[in-house]
């Protein structure tokens, strides 16, 4: 709050072993439903941020869809307060289509985070079409931040040079 974040970034966490993964699921939403209107009251969004199973083995959340259906769990009543925080890459490594997550979940999308497919390098890296991705958001009514989180090869500033790109000039001015 001191630094005017609007929003909080969650991760579920990992299953623990011998505890019946519906069980787990089911303190996750109860304590979202806690932690909603505390949030609220503080002008916060958290935010749920899956990460994919391949690289981060037993997360609850591993997907957009394992995401938004603990959200929607919580009931109606916290929406305003609970969101998604989409980040391409994990989704693309995961094995989904980063246009379909956001066309399936744009009403949910709090925050983005963009690294390219394969290796998590920068925009114009992999294979992913991060400006289009990045046109679907706006066209979908996102209006928020875009986080940039790749791996840079030294020096970082180098790895910027795609924000020269007049999509780019387009999009974030």
């Amino acid at each position: 709050m001191a630094i005017g974040a609007p929003n909080l970034n969650l991760l579920v966490g990992r299953a623990l072993p011998g505890v019946p993964e519906s069980r787990q699921r089911d303190a996750v939403v109860s304590a979202l439903r806690s932690f909603a209107p505390v949030a609220g009251e503080h002008g916060l969004r958290i935010l749920l941020e899956p990460v994919n199973a391949i690289e981060n083995s037993g997360f609850l959340a591993p997907t957009p869809d394992a995401a938004v259906e603990l959200i929607e769990a919580t009931g109606p009543e916290h929406a305003e307060q609970l969101g998604l925080l989409l980040d391409v890459y994990h989704v693309a490594r995961a094995g989904d289509d980063p246009a379909r997550a956001i066309e399936r979940h744009r009403g949910w999308i709090g925050h983005v985070q963009v690294s390219d497919h394969p290796g998590r390098g920068a925009p114009g890296t992999g294979s992913l079409p991060i400006w289009e991705l990045l046109e679907q958001l706006r066209a979908s009514g996102y209006d928020g931040a875009v986080g940039l989180e790749y791996t840079a090869p030294a020096p970082t500033e180098r790895s910027l040079e795609f924000m020269r790109d007049a999509r780019a000039k387009a999009l974030f001015e």
